[in-house]
């Protein structure tokens, strides 16, 4: 570290993610490192790399056509900077070696896997449950169903890397019980919903608007959570707010609310959130000194 201490120049320590995992960087440089993520391509970041980067707020109906035009483009292509310079007919190559490469790098030798074929299968079934519920109990029933048997504390250890790893991010229900956050099911999203529906074959256009909407919250640095809500346990996508203070809002992703069965059934689990909401501050006030 003797660069760092001349004034005049900045040190920066780059590699590759399996490599630079948080808690490594910690370790050998202790006391030294301050950790800044770095997302994938917004939108807006999108947009510049087509020099499209709107100026203003009250779009044409041209200007609106061609935003909406590159956000679908945006959803197809996803978010990784390399795929703007890749030909869209090695796109999908182009992901899968992406894929192969977490699993070599990060997880079968970094990690040193002991079946690193049931951990491929395993992060293939992570991918397909982009913007879906996961537990380790189901996850681990499937694939002893294919004929891999992997212990419990093992499922768990995989989950935990892909974390680390960046390779997904996960939202829990929203409640400060770890009891209760352990007990319900995890959502998952993948770091790239191209890469998930690449590598899956089953591309889900409701999970991957789901999926910019909850990469979008982090990058703001919003902490998020789901909600249940009603007797039946409907589900609102995002209870959002600042990590340290009460969620401010709640949102619902839908990608068609022309659909009156679809805006009925998005609007239901709002009414059921207000309705406790309210319930829950008529409490308060009763039973307030």
């Amino acid at each position: 570290m003797r660069l760092n201490r001349n004034p005049h120049w900045r040190v920066i320590v780059t590699g590759s993610s399996a490599d630079l995992e948080e808690d490594k960087v910690g370790r050998q440089l202790r006391g030294k490192t301050f950790t800044i993520r770095l997302h994938p391509l917004s939108f807006r970041e999108f947009l510049r790399f087509y020099d499209e980067e709107p100026s203003r707020n009250d779009f044409s109906t041209a200007d609106a056509a061609r935003m909406s035009h590159l956000f679908q483009e945006y959803m197809k292509v996803g978010s990784y900077p390399a795929m703007r310079d890749i030909a869209a007919a090695s796109h999908r190559d182009v992901l899968r070696q992406y894929f192969n490469s977490v699993v070599a790098s990060d997880f079968v030798d970094n990690r040193k896997i002991v079946h690193p074929l049931s951990c491929k299968i395993f992060l293939r079934n992570l991918l397909q449950r982009n913007g879906c519920s996961y537990t380790h109990k189901k996850e681990r029933n499937i694939l002893a169903s294919m004929g891999h048997a992997v212990p419990a504390n093992t499922i768990a250890d995989w989950f935990n890397w892909a974390r680390e790893s960046y390779f997904l991010g996960v939202n829990t229900i929203n409640s400060p019980s770890i009891k209760k956050q352990e007990q319900n099911y995890r959502k998952i999203y993948s770091v790239d919903w191209a890469l998930a529906n690449t590598v899956t074959g089953f591309p889900k256009t409701s999970r991957v608007l789901e999926s910019i909407v909850y990469w979008h919250l982090q990058r703001q640095g919003v902490r998020t959570t789901y909600e249940l809500v009603g007797t039946d346990k409907h589900e609102i996508d995002f209870i959002a707010g600042p990590p340290d203070e009460p969620p401010r809002i709640a949102i619902q992703v839908c990608t068609d609310l022309s659909d009156p069965h679809a805006l009925a059934r998005e609007s239901r689990a709002f009414a059921e959130l207000a309705e406790r909401q309210t319930s829950e501050i008529e409490r308060l006030m009763i039973t307030a000194p």
